[in-house]
């Protein structure tokens, strides 16, 4: 039931992003439903602002976190409970980082993943359609990569513990 209920939000959501992108001026990004609710005590830390600078481009100052960033990746690195789940909730759920992105995908790994899950998860939030059951991880991983292509995509990728578990779900169009 929670299945075919996140397959209605997925469709709506991206029918609406489609009909948004048509607008003259850009709307909020629809937010997944796998996004974390935040507590309302919530105080934003200067790292939480310093990583949402890096994605709106803005960001500068000093930093108590650990973080890397690349041309179109940024990452948080700590230790259980210091924080990067909230942030990363924190910065979905901010209007400024909704208005520049397109779309929002929040996909949850842990320690042992099932990537394929993982990648139908992500087609379903960037498209609304559920992947065929008989889809290849590398038919999944061409389909996710044409989907995201062109957009303004901010891509979550929660509780990652190894490398090649955030190389295999990042479907990013790095020229966006």
């Amino acid at each position: 039931e929670l299945d075919g209920l996140r397959q209605e939000l997925a469709k709506a959501v991206a029918q609406s992003a489609g009909e948004e992108s048509q607008g003259a001026s850009r709307a909020l990004a629809p937010l997944p439903a796998e996004v974390p609710p935040l507590s309302l005590n919530l105080h934003p830390t200067p790292d939480m602002h310093k990583l949402k600078g890096m994605l709106l481009s803005t960001g500068d100052g000093d930093s108590t976190m650990s973080v890397t960033s690349q041309k179109s990746k940024v990452g948080a690195l700590g230790m259980g409970g210091s924080g990067k789940t909230v942030t990363g909730s924190w910065l979905a759920r901010a209007e400024d980082i909704r208005r520049h992105s397109e779309t929002i995908v929040w996909v949850t790994l842990g320690q042992t993943p099932d990537l394929a899950r993982m990648q139908s998860l992500i087609h379903l939030q960037a498209t609304g359609e559920e992947l065929a059951s008989e889809t290849t991880p590398e038919q999944a991983k061409q389909l996710i990569t044409v989907a995201l292509r062109g957009r303004c995509v901010l891509l979550i990728l929660d509780d990652v513990w190894e490398e090649p578990h955030e190389q295999a779900l990042n479907f990013v169009d790095t020229t966006t």
